[in-house]
């Protein structure tokens, strides 16, 4: 039994931060679970593709080409977007980035690797409705494809009504964990020196830094900065340890809750 994996990088680690928080991987191991799982103990893997948008994120793409060291991964790396957004809170205006081009790509690459008889099975990583193209297709030409998210989280309905079965990741975390944590102090270092630059932007420009701006919104060129739920961890460590303080804002006649550093609230900022 021939199986291939296709991982929505973006989708994929998205879960990932959901469910399983600090975890770090073994991507292999990974590979031989869900290919096990599908295909039994005899079946093997033909591909792992991993595909993923990439500004200019070095921390990311050093994990990308440690990914491609790995026996059977590909990546693909698809350019960033630009699109200007409007905060709804404050009503400031920022550059949001989008990927482009990733779901397209998965579904090509599905439909013309199944055509040309690559592989028997798949597993798509991913939770996307924007993927049942490539499940229909694929799966009309008589390739069962798998679905594996990290639980019910992101997983769109339409998908799993289209996938031959949902496999849940947490059942076999224990098997593909490496026991080490991910981020820590070099993560909050990152952050907090964020949080500096975003604040002075904001004194700047007559406003304040609210929570929610710095870890939905807040976007660096340069930095390697976490995303998502593990930069809301970052911030809630860093109030923990009594780096970062929360402050009531006046913003539009409303109070939001802003950041600030402790050095500032000494000396009245």
């Amino acid at each position: 039994m021939r199986v291939a994996l296709f991982f929505d990088g973006t989708n994929f680690y998205r879960g990932l931060e959901a469910a399983a928080a600090d975890v770090e991987l073994d991507y292999e191991q990974l590979a031989n679970w869900l290919v096990a799982r599908v295909g039994g103990p005899s079946a093997q893997l033909v591909t792992a593709r991993y595909y993923t948008g990439l500004g200019d994120q070095p921390s990311l793409d050093r994990f990308l080409t440690g990914l491609e060291q790995r026996t059977g991964f590909f990546v693909s790396r698809l350019p960033i977007g630009r699109r200007d957004v409007v905060c709804p809170q404050c009503g400031e205006a920022f550059v949001q980035r989008v990927e482009k081009r990733v779901d397209t790509l998965i579904v090509a690459d599905m439909i013309v690797m199944a055509q040309a008889g690559a592989f028997e099975q798949a597993v798509l990583l991913s939770g996307d409705d924007d993927l049942v193209p490539a499940l229909d297709v694929v799966q009309q030409g008589g390739r069962p494809v798998h679905v594996a998210t990290w639980g019910e989280h992101g997983l769109a309905p339409g998908l799993r009504a289209r996938a031959f079965s949902s496999i849940d990741l947490r059942l076999g975390l224990s098997e593909f964990s490496t026991g080490r944590v991910r981020g820590g102090d070099l993560e909050d270092t990152t952050v907090l020196a964020q949080i500096g630059l975003a604040i002075r932007y904001f004194q700047d420009h007559g406003g304040h830094l609210s929570r929610w701006y710095f870890v939905h919104r807040w976007s660096a060129e340069s930095a390697e900065l976490p995303t998502g739920p593990a930069r809301d961890r970052s911030v809630d460590r860093l109030l923990q340890d009594g780096r970062l303080q929360l402050y009531d804002a006046e913003v539009k006649g409303r109070r939001v809750p802003a950041l600030r550093l402790v050095a500032e609230a000494s000396t009245g900022a």
